[in-house]
């Protein structure tokens, strides 16, 4: 089990990440101001302290429960997708998890202009995460019903021997050894838990969105405002980026049906550049969504920006 084997030296890597990124009164100041509040005062930078405390604590802690998790759930992972599983669960359930406990010691305070979801999220964010999610599930769905086809692929790399290569040879004529592949084709678990993964993903994320739009103001309003959109901003970049590490997954379980090392053809014709899709192809796929998720969780919105100011 490759994530087990990645776990020992994880909790040392967690402390350190929580250390380094504890959050600071001047911390404090600066992700208020980053989020359009000008001059912060002391009471706006205890409660940004307040919220960014208890979401870095609930990161780690979410880290060090998941991450055995995760390892025990997907054992066919590699260390990187484990890792990055891990890491997007903790995050969101770490989001939500602080969204949800109740506030203590501070006044409701009524606010005379309507929110939307578009005073917090920009329409091509969830957009974005939409397109991610389809993709994920239509593959997911893809490797279930191909399971007919999946076996006759499996059946075809019987006469392949993995111990001496024997059956398969390079350009140059050496054999070519390499890990069987037949388990993870007949394996049914992954694309479910990929479709299990986009429904909760979206229902967390967008759970967490309408409660930022509807939750009463607590505390100071250009604080509560500011820290309101960062929390619905944060969460639909995580939800971007979780959606784009499940459609990986979903794509690099579809490419078995295709694999050219067998010759067998199991896929419809217009599926069929699936076969000459790579692990550098897929890591493009990630490197969108990391952008999209960088993009998403950074102050850039004008109308956002505005709506803080004009709640103070």
């Amino acid at each position: 089990m490759a994530g087990l084997g990645a776990l020992l030296p994880m909790p040392v890597l967690i402390a350190v990440l929580a250390v380094v990124l504890w959050p600071t009164r001047r911390r404090s100041r600066r992700v208020l101001r980053a989020w359009g509040v000008v001059d912060p005062t002391d009471e706006q930078a205890h409660s940004a302290l307040r919220y960014l405390a208890v979401r870095r604590a609930l990161y780690v802690l979410f880290l060090f429960v998941i991450g055995p998790l995760v390892a025990r759930l997907l054992p066919r992972l590699d260390q990187y997708q484990w890792a990055a599983y891990a890491l997007l669960a903790a995050l969101l359930l770490g989001e939500l998890t602080a969204t949800l406990r109740p506030v203590r010691g501070g006044t409701r305070v009524a606010t005379l202009v309507p929110r939307t979801w578009r005073d917090l999220v920009p329409v091509w964010a969830v957009v974005t995460h939409a397109l991610f999610a389809v993709l994920a599930l239509s593959f997911a769905v893809f490797v279930l019903v191909s399971h007919p086809a999946a076996m006759r692929v499996a059946a075809a790399y019987d006469w392949i021997d993995y111990a001496s290569g024997r059956g398969t040879v390079d350009t140059n004529g050496h054999p070519v050894r390499f890990n069987d592949p037949r388990p993870d084709l007949l394996d049914q678990s992954l694309p479910w838990l990929v479709i299990a993964g986009v429904l909760l993903t979206v229902i967390a994320v967008y759970g967490l969105v309408w409660l930022a739009v509807v939750r009463p103001v607590v505390g100071d309003p250009q604080a509560d405002a500011a820290l309101r959109v960062r929390s619905a901003r944060v969460m639909v970049g995580i939800g971007v980026m979780a959606a784009a590490q499940l459609l990986v997954t979903a794509l690099h379980r579809a490419t078995g049906l295709a694999d050219p090392i067998v010759r067998v053809s199991t896929l419809p014709s217009w599926l069929a550049w699936l076969s000459s899709v790579t692990w550098s192809d897929l890591m493009w796929v990630l490197l969108v969504g990391t952008m999209c998720w960088v993009v998403i969780a950074i102050p850039m919105r004008p109308r956002a920006l505005r709506a803080v100011r004009a709640a103070g």
